[in-house]
């Protein structure tokens, strides 16, 4: 009976470490958008400043949904040119890279957050085969003329992608891109 029972709670033992090992896998196992961009410390590529911006169903270690805009003009008066979308489900990552002429955002600096703001084409089962919905990013206590490895929260105001939280930073850019 001694046998027996110090059998079960070394099986039990041993299945709570591989449970605990298997979480840790888990938990490590995606990549993060936000660990995954440098700090800034490295070079930084030709172009204009980029904001990227990436949000988050349940934990920011588990990117869900990610933008990337080129910031052109001045800080007075940014236009946001979105370069690409990647959308995360689970272990697959579908990437939809726009085209030039980029679609462009507005930016609206008057309200707190600030915004910047469009309307998206989505699927749906009409005639048409899809409909405009707007989509909104708000950016807290945002700076245009800023940029730099610091990360500042955002918020996703969206039907078709959900309300997310997440997160958004302004890298630098040092003029047009090289030819």
């Amino acid at each position: 009976m001694a046998n027996l029972r110090g059998g079960i709670v070394a099986g039990i033992a041993i299945l709570g470490v591989a449970a605990l090992l298997f979480a840790w896998w888990w938990s490590d196992g995606g990549e993060s958008l936000s660990s995954a961009l440098p700090d800034g410390g490295g070079k930084v590529a030709a172009g204009p400043p980029q904001l990227n911006c990436v949000f988050y169903k349940f934990v920011a270690s588990r990117p869900h949904l990610e933008f990337v805009f080129n910031v052109e003009g001045d800080a007075a008066a940014p236009r946001f040119e979105q370069l690409y979308t990647s959308l995360f489900n689970g272990t697959e990552r579908t990437v939809d890279v726009k085209e030039p002429p980029y679609p462009v955002w507005k930016f609206d600096a008057e309200t707190e957050p600030k915004r910047i703001y469009t309307e998206i084409d989505v699927p749906d089962h009409s005639l048409q085969g899809k409909h405009s919905e707007p989509v909104a990013i708000q950016l807290y206590q945002y700076d245009p003329a800023s940029t730099g490895p610091g990360w500042m929260e955002a918020s996703l105001k969206s039907v078709h992608f959900q309300n997310l939280p997440g997160q958004c930073r302004q890298s630098i850019g040092d003029g047009p891109p090289a030819e």
